[in-house]
């Protein structure tokens, strides 16, 4: 493939005009929706030699330069490496009405740059997925409580700002250095909690469940750095039955929701309201129907495989009652990086919407692995049920290897706004038990068991440590320490600080009680 730039940012937002009239569709899944956003571009490390060119759209700005970002605490659902880390929501300051003549020009023009940066020859290999999630930032000494122009979160991104700037960053407590810059990540594992209703609302849209998903995603690294993604089938003896070789993630533009509008503000879990993210992936794949094409490119990518290497028993469960532990595959095994399995429905769109066709959109459960170097093994880390995203192959739009850049992006608009709307509308107040992780002796927990011990090590007053307000009831206090000491009966062991934390609310009560 082309060299692609690191960097974009533009200021071109210009709007080109439609090949057909948008709001004529009455499937729109996005019809009532208001939204305008903002350019920012970042460059990130990928899974590749080429650098992933990022962009950060926030909803509901305006178009002039009077916009500031200001950082909201979340404690949500979040990825298995950000445990025992304070992370941030980005959230615009003030509340902005918009004007629908603003809508989509930034993220219009996102797109474009996107596509102008692929080589033609490359564009039928290229998937883009509509994932939905959150997006927030972290950083052990940024200084979070204070506003920021969006141009300055720019260059914070872009790391035009030094860690050793003291308006932006606290002095360094020890002598180890390490990257304590300002970083964002994209939590795509942020669950739904009422798939059932989830997936009425897809068949209304003429979604219907077309296939049953149960694959192992294996991401493989070569010794020249280069990811390759492996499926592999237990039902087809684990073998490898899809190779995606010099996978890359290209492009990423990540849209921001406004949370005011949350009924977790409280909990500062923010449930209900779903970020998007866009991602183009240069995907070549090699199918089931070619195994001694996939079985010839591993030894290709991967030339230290001996002659007695075969394309099977790629994962091994060491107990076939269960899925926590599974034996990898002795040759294979140096250049795994991660494992994930993927279970769950997949719905193909059956109605003549033109934003809608092509479109496949995922509901499923996700189980996330780590690996043991010392025994080949690999143990389950996390899991995950009611994951909801869209993939689109650009080949299934191309005619004559011209794409029809209007179309994809009303598509790309309207499923990702269209979808995080939905699956929001689909969150319950038991969002948060639909996520757990697991330490490595198999005790598990939730994002919610996480909050509580955060909340009780933050807060000093006992009816904030219990999420009550000052003036609630001796019923009510008895009630929450009584439940919220139940529920981590077991997991204050899973949490950095959480036996000082069970400490802290048993004497808070204590001396409660004495009064």
């Amino acid at each position: 493939m082309a060299n692609r730039s690191g960097y974009l940012y533009s200021h071109d937002t210009s709007l080109s005009a439609s090949n057909y009239d948008r709001q004529s569709s009455r499937n729109s899944l996005n019809s009532n929706a208001s939204h305008i956003s903002h350019l920012i571009s970042q460059r990130q490390l990928s899974d590749s030699r080429i650098p992933t060119t990022c962009f950060l759209l926030f909803e509901n700005i305006l178009s002039t330069n009077n916009n500031e970002i200001s950082f909201l605490e979340y404690r949500g659902t979040r990825s298995r490496n950000h445990h025992h880390i304070q992370l941030y929501l980005p959230q615009l300051t003030h509340q902005n009405s918009t004007s629908s003549d603003d809508i989509k020009k930034n993220f219009v023009d996102c797109i474009r740059q996107v596509l102008n940066s692929i080589p033609p020859e490359d564009l039928s290999s290229y998937v883009v997925s509509v994932r939905t999630g959150v997006l927030y930032f972290f950083s052990k000494r940024f200084r979070f409580h204070r506003q920021y122009a969006i141009e300055t979160l720019h260059d914070l991104m872009e790391k035009k700002i030094s860690t050793s700037d003291q308006r932006y960053y606290r002095e360094q407590n020890n002598s180890y250095h390490s990257d304590e810059s300002l970083r964002s990540s994209f939590c795509n594992i942020k669950p739904v909690s009422d798939t059932k209703k989830l997936a009425q609302e897809l068949h209304e849209y003429k979604f219907h469940i077309k296939q049953q998903k149960y694959v192992f995603r294996i991401y493989l690294q070569s010794d020249d750095k280069q990811t390759h993604v492996c499926i592999v089938d237990p039902t087809a003896n684990y073998s490898i039955v899809e190779f995606s070789k010099d996978f890359q993630r290209t492009s990423n533009i990540d849209y921001i929701r406004d949370r005011r509008s949350s009924n977790f503000q409280r909990e500062k879990t923010y449930d209900d309201v779903f970020d998007f993210r866009i991602q183009f992936q240069y995907n070549p794949r090699t199918r089931r129907d070619q195994m001694t094409t996939i079985e010839y490119e591993l030894r290709q990518e991967f030339p230290n495989l001996d002659s007695n290497f075969k394309n099977e028993n790629i994962l091994h469960p060491i107990n076939s009652d269960t899925d926590d532990i599974f034996q990898i595959s002795e040759q294979l095994y140096p250049y795994i990086r991660f494992i994930r399995r993927d279970f769950g429905d997949v719905y193909y769109y059956e109605g003549d919407d033109p934003l809608f066709e092509n479109f496949t959109i995922y509901l499923e459960s996700s189980v996330e692995y780590q690996i043991n170097r010392n025994d080949f093994t690999c143990k389950r880390h996390l899991s995950t049920h009611g994951i909801v995203y869209a993939r689109i192959d650009l080949n299934t739009l191309m005619s004559s290897n011209v794409i029809d850049e209007n179309l994809l992006i009303d598509k790309l608009w309207d499923m990702g706004t269209g979808l995080t709307s939905i699956a929001g509308a689909c969150t319950t107040s038991e969002t948060q038990q639909s996520t757990n992780y697991y330490t490595s002796n198999g005790d598990q927990f939730t994002a919610e068991d996480e909050a509580l011990v955060q909340t009780i090590l933050k807060q000093s007053i006992l009816t904030s440590m219990l999420g009550l307000p000052e003036n609630a009831s001796s019923g009510d206090i008895e009630h929450s320490y009584h439940r919220i000491s139940t529920q981590l009966n077991k997991k204050w062991l899973c949490f950095q600080r959480g036996l000082a934390a069970r400490e802290k609310l048993e004497a808070f009560y204590e001396n409660y009680l004495k009064q």
